[in-house]
């Protein structure tokens, strides 16, 4: 999770279990600045939250669409989710259980939360005929930027098979390289022994 767009920016990583608070922990703040700069007319996306999973951020999007509806306070903000998969019945506007869907909605009336995948991230900030998506996002006169949130959820699952090796190899090597210190230090008198052993017979034998 990062606070983006000025020199007091932050980023935050909450390492911690499953079903341990995770998302409200960036999700409440997020959804109180998007609801502070609605109410001062700020147009604009505020929060971008990247999934790995299509399935997920469905999941998430039903999640959010819930809060902004049950509390009071959180009442006319707009979040949406934008993930590239075909939608049968895209909705064009918020509800208790849904984020707008529909593709040409969100292009002429950006929203305050956006939800999506890193690949759809990248199309959607590289193509022209999107770019309406960003038209109001640019610097405040405090010299911030309209986009403040940047979440990336189960942040792990973006490694690839060259890293997981890397690390598997670097935590193998962690283990044993200590294994073979203790074992080297445990045989030393024994190897020293046998040498003095060794040495006595020699002369003796003579």
């Amino acid at each position: 999770m990062g606070a983006t767009g000025s020199p007091r920016s932050r980023c935050r990583s909450p390492p911690t279990g499953t079903g341990s608070g995770k998302t409200e922990c960036f999700l409440l703040p997020l959804l109180e600045h998007c609801r502070l700069q609605h109410a001062q007319g700020q147009r604009g996306i505020k929060a971008i939250l990247i999934y790995p999973m299509n399935a997920l951020a469905t999941d998430q999007a039903r999640r959010i669409a819930d809060l902004i509806h049950t509390i009071s306070a959180l009442a006319g903000l707009r979040a949406g989710l934008y993930i590239g998969a075909s939608d049968d019945a895209p909705t064009v506007a918020m509800s208790a259980t849904s984020m707008i869907t529909d593709k040409d909605a969100l292009h002429k009336a950006p929203p305050n939360t956006l939800l999506t995948n890193y690949k759809q991230l990248d199309y959607l900030l590289l193509q022209p005929h999107v770019q309406s998506l960003w038209e109001h996002n640019g610097q405040l006169p405090d010299g911030t930027s309209v986009l403040r949130y940047l979440v990336v959820d189960d942040f792990h699952t973006y490694m690839t098979d060259e890293s997981k090796a890397l690390t598997n190899r670097t935590a193998v090597s962690a283990l044993v390289v200590p294994l073979v210190f203790v074992v080297f230090r445990s045989l030393v008198p024994w190897v020293l022994v046998g040498l003095v052993t060794w040495w006595i017979w020699k002369a003796v034998s003579k």
